[in-house]
């Protein structure tokens, strides 16, 4: 199921292979460098070039309320090892409700993907 996610597109790595994970965990910039917890995903089918996800229940009434700082390289679009965000994340806050500041733009232009 597609559900108009642009974001869930993953090009093969050079060689050859397609994303390797089972589940994306998103995030969307606020500013700078602080960004909100978008959910975990369920990657569902891989049969074509891009791949279908579904938000998984697991931690869904944290969306839009855990605010993080991410200090390492590329803050826009980009895929990382779990690994390497836990080395450059910071947990701000926790917000009471969800985030809902900010003029939406589109989600090609705010995720930031990171792949277990």
């Amino acid at each position: 199921m597609n559900n108009g996610q642009s974001w869930q597109k993953y090009k093969e790595r050079s060689n050859g292979e397609r994303f390797p994970r089972e589940y994306v965990i998103s995030f969307a910039q606020i500013n700078g460098d602080k960004f909100v917890f978008g959910g975990i995903f369920r990657i569902t089918d891989r049969s074509k070039q891009e791949y279908d996800v579904e938000l998984t229940e697991e931690y869904k009434d944290l969306i839009g309320r855990i605010v993080i700082k991410y200090t390492g390289d590329n803050k826009r679009g980009t895929v990382f090892t779990l690994d390497y965000i836990f080395n450059n994340v910071t947990i701000l806050e926790l917000y009471p409700k969800r985030y809902m500041g900010g003029t939406f733009i589109s989600l090609d232009d705010i995720i930031i993907l990171i792949h277990l």
